[in-house]
This record gives C-alpha cells, structure tokens and sequence, in this order.
C-alpha cells in the first residue's frame, strides 16, 4: 500500500514562482515612489497657496504703507535757510520746507517712492542760485506728511496742485514749476495734466500707465526677490495691485500720465529718463513724449539707471533744469537780489551729460522756430 508524504510548513510563506513574484518585488519600490510623489506635489502645492494667496496681499500693503524714511538732513547742511511749513492737501496735511527766493518764480520738487523731501534736496542750491523759491515736501504716507496709504498719483495730483497754490499765495511768485523724480515725476505730469496751475514740468524717470507697469512685474521688482522676476513673479504683480486697490481705494485704471501728458501744452515739459532704467524703462518717456504735444523736450541718459541721471554729472544736470525752468516761467529778479553767476559767455551753452548731448535743447519738429 502506497503511503504519501505530507510536509507541513510552519511560519514562513510559501515560496511564489512565476509573473506574480517579480509584481510583488516591484510593489515597495512603487508604493515609495507614488507615496513621495504624493508629498512633492502636497508640498509644491502649499507653496503655491503661499506664495499666490499669502504672499501678494503682504506686498501690497508693504506698497501702499511703506516704512517712513527720517528727514536726516535739511537745507540748512547746504548753507540755505529755510521755513518748516504745513499746508493742506487732497484731504491730508503735508509737511515740507520752503525756501524763499528773490524773484518772481517758484518751483515745487516732488520725491519719489518711499522716500522724502531730502530725495531732491541737491537741486535746492542751483534753483535757489538762480532766484527761485522753492517748496520741498514729503508726499502723502511718507516723511512727515500724513495720509493712510500711497496711491501712486491717484491723489498725490492733487496734493500737488495743492502744494502748487500754497507756494504760489506763500511767496507771492507769478509762475510756478514743479520738477518730479520717479513716481514725483509721473505725479507732476499728472497734476500739470488735470489742470493744476503749473507753468512748466520736468519729469525725471517717470512712468507712463500704471497698469502697464504692473503688467511688466514692476511690483515686485521693488522688492530683493524682483532681481528674479520671471513668469512666475510677473504673474504675481497683478494680484498684489488687486490687493492693493482694496486696501487703498487705489484705482490703477486712473493713473495714466500718458492719457494726462497732451493737455499740458502750451506749457513746456522736459522728460529726462536713463537708457538703463531696469525699473521704469526708458520706453515710458518715450510714450510720454510721443503723447505730449509742443513744446516739449526729451533726454535719453545712457548709463544711468532709475533716477540716477543727475549722478552722471550733477553740475550740468542743475544746469540743464535751471535753464529749463528759467526759459519756461521767465523770472524776473528782485532789484536787490544777488547777481546769478556769470556763465562765462554772453551765450549760455546749454548743459550735457557726458556721454550724450540729450540735455540740449530739441525743439519739437511741429513747434514754431523749430
């Protein structure tokens, strides 16, 4: 009688032969992959959540308040006297310095982003020279001036209109300038544009449309990690404008200096921008320019980056402005006024940066002697 043997198998699995084993040496392997994929994707995901629904509202208000920068040095470091003033603006007190002058014209210097009245104060010396007053003040939100949020011309034009009347009642001048750097310049455009009384403008790097420049990721440009703006960053500068108008009453559609710039004329303007300006490119005069009509005038600086076109050579810069503003409000010296510094010739050469003869003066092609 056969007998069969009965093995009998305690604890370990038996062993699998065949497709199904090599399934099964695979699953591990599979499952980690999977597993870590999963957590990559969580992980970009939560930093896309970050960085597009956190971060934009954080900048925005960082835009809209921006830290306030002390008045360290007033014109007194430059041997000048001076008046603390206040006056009114668009619903704001605005604080400043006035320097009175010996002649019958006055020009108002407007600061740019973030900064204050010291931004232009270098100017100060050479208008003062050449027998103006002058009213230096800190824009809305920033330096001493009062105000809840910056709106980037939307109400600083009229803050400037403002500051236009007071200097104009304050010194008693028949004509009033004004000479704005950066976001100064496009708020003086704007303000010359919607009727503020101005009887010239010199707009040194301003920008043209303001959504257009947060088309092009200025918004975060103003920031360290705008050195790597990309598709990603420029994508993000619409939403901190959105956040930005909510917090502000900022309407970016308003702000347009290039629909503002043509009703200037007859009043002259000078629009100065540096060939290197990574901040508001150099296109931005360009358009502005283009939209304004005669007389008006335009300076390309190459080497000079946003706002720095004075640095190129500050003497003939001051120069070039003067001559400008002297030429656009006519002033007429006091009697007993100091004698403006002789120029070495009874012609005065009109300034040039080195490099460029952009200072000199270009009559518009339609303007009359032109």
């Amino acid at each position: 009688m056969a007998t069969t043997d009965t093995t009998t198998t305690t604890g370990a699995s038996p062993e699998v032969i065949g497709p199904r084993a090599g399934r099964r040496r695979l699953a591990r392997p599979v499952y980690w992959l999977r597993l870590g994929a999963t957590g990559v994707a969580a992980i970009v995901i939560a930093l896309l959540v970050g960085l597009f629904g956190l971060l934009p509202p954080r900048l925005a208000d960082t835009l809209i308040h921006p830290d306030r920068v002390a008045v360290t040095r007033t014109p007194a470091n430059l041997g000048l006297g001076y008046e603390d003033v206040t006056f009114a603006g668009q619903g704001v007190e605005l604080s400043g310095w006035y320097v009175p002058g010996y002649g019958d014209a006055a020009v108002v210097l407007v600061h740019g982003f973030a900064s204050n009245r010291t931004d232009q104060l270098g100017l100060v010396p050479a208008l003062h020279a050449a027998g103006f007053h002058v009213l230096l003040y800190d824009q809305r939100r920033v330096g001493a001036s009062g105000g809840d949020a910056v709106t980037f011309g939307l109400y600083e034009a009229g803050d400037l209109a403002a500051a236009a009347d007071y200097l104009r009642a304050r010194s008693g001048a028949r004509e009033v300038g004004a000479v704005g750097i950066s976001l100064g310049a496009s708020v003086a455009l704007l303000a010359a544009g919607q009727g503020a009384p101005l009887g010239a403008v010199v707009a040194d790097s301003a920008f043209a449309d303001l959504e257009e420049l947060v088309s092009e990721g200025t918004p975060v440009r103003l920031f360290v990690l705008g050195s790597f703006v990309g598709p990603l960053w420029r994508g993000m500068s619409p939403l901190i404008l959105w956040h930005a108008e909510r917090q502000s009453g900022l309407r970016a559609a308003a702000v347009r200096p290039v629909a503002d710039v043509g009703k200037i004329s007859p009043r002259p303007i000078l629009l100065i921008h540096g060939l290197d300006d990574h901040l508001f490119t150099y296109e931005n005069s360009v358009a502005l320019y283009e939209a304004a009509t005669a007389p008006k005038e335009l300076c390309l600086v190459p080497g000079a980056n946003h706002a720095l076109a004075r640095r190129r050579d500050p003497a003939a810069y001051d120069r070039r402005v003067v001559e400008f503003l002297a030429g656009a409000l006519h002033p007429t010296l006091d009697a007993a006024s100091p004698a403006p510094a002789a120029t070495g010739g009874a012609e005065p050469t009109p300034a040039a940066l080195p490099g460029t003869s952009a200072l000199t003066r270009e009559p518009d092609p339609g303007s009359p002697g032109a």
